[in-house]
């Protein structure tokens, strides 16, 4: 060495004076000897004239620690040095260590999950088929003594059986698939709407009005009906005394990107409020006025979020809400 400055004497333990009466094989371990440094490590740096490596340094008592090393080659009055800047990256390795261990914990939790959907969506189409069954065999054993209101009732029981049938399916799909991957599908979102309204079981004096050009697309299903869902689910839940209105429309974005909406002539939110109700478990209305976990839009703006997607609120207190989505395909 024939200079070290401050940082490096502190940092590997030593003064000046020791530092200058030693070499490049004294603090790293991986250089034996200085015939190796000459040999193996010297030829290179020349070749190369600028070198960026890691490999670890070892300080005067003897603990070892991770470094990154920056290698320029220098002229200095005709006499080819080598100027290295030593960077400890003790911290950066052991975050990187840490985040291995997240990431092996992460696809742990994430097998355990889709077991878990699974074996969910199993033992709960079992007892839907059940009612399913039972449904039809009320409407065939009752004949013709049946009341029409009766088979009515039976025929809706066994159309939502369906819809929920479907909708384990969806979530099932999902939980495999996640936000972004997974196979795509084909559908029309505005027969997809039917089926979320009907899941929802939107209360008789409400009016629900689907507008614009509602666009079939070949996506993941589950997550846009879970979009659709929570945003009529919220609408319906947060109403007024004033006759309920809901309204779905579809267009496009000036990139092209798809984009839907639902406004309805509920209770509204403040602007103040805008960006607090799409934090977890964030509510507005008190325990127990309302029932609400507080996660659905903040749900609805992760997933957004993973797909690239975007939603707005435009909303006034007592004046209604209207939610405004993008979708990327």
């Amino acid at each position: 060495f024939t200079y070290a400055n401050e940082a490096a004497c502190r940092r590997l333990g030593y003064s000046r004076e020791e530092l200058l009466q030693m070499n490049v094989s004294s603090i790293n371990p991986a250089v034996e000897n200085s015939e190796k440094f000459r040999t193996e490590f010297w030829p290179n740096i020349i070749k190369n004239k600028t070198m960026h490596y890691e490999m670890r340094h070892q300080r005067k008592d003897g603990t070892t620690f991770p470094v990154e090393i920056a290698t320029h080659m220098i002229d200095f009055e005709g006499e080819p040095l080598t100027c290295s800047f030593i960077r400890d990256i003790t911290d950066r390795k052991q975050m990187d260590e840490k985040l291995q261990v997240y990431s092996e914990t992460l696809q742990s939790v994430n097998f355990e999950l889709e077991q878990f959907a699974t074996i969910a969506s199993h033992d709960l189409k079992q007892p839907l088929r059940g009612i399913g069954h039972l449904a039809q065999w009320a409407i065939e054993d009752g004949g013709e003594a049946l009341p029409e209101a009766s088979k009515e009732h039976l025929e809706m029981l066994k159309s939502r059986v369906a819809r929920l049938h479907q909708l384990l399916d969806d979530l099932l799909a999902y939980s495999r698939a996640g936000s972004r991957t997974g196979i795509t599908v084909q559908f029309d979102t505005k027969e997809l709407l039917v089926e979320v309204i009907e899941l929802i079981e939107v209360p008789a004096d409400v009016a629900i009005d689907i507008e614009g050009d509602f666009p079939t697309l070949e996506t993941h299903r589950a997550p846009l009906s879970m979009v659709f869902r929570n945003l009529i689910g919220n609408a319906v839940k947060y109403r007024s005394e004033e006759p309920m209105q809901i309204t779905l429309a579809a267009d496009r974005d000036d990139n092209g990107t798809h984009r839907f909406s639902v406004s309805d002539n509920g209770i509204g939110i403040a602007p103040e409020y805008h960006t607090y109700v799409f934090g977890m478990f964030n509510k507005l209305n008190p325990a127990g006025e309302v029932e609400s976990s507080g996660m659905g839009l903040a749900m609805i703006k992760k997933l957004l979020d993973a797909r690239g997607g975007r939603i707005s609120l435009k909303s006034e207190l007592g004046k209604g809400s209207k939610f405004t989505f993008t979708w990327p395909i």
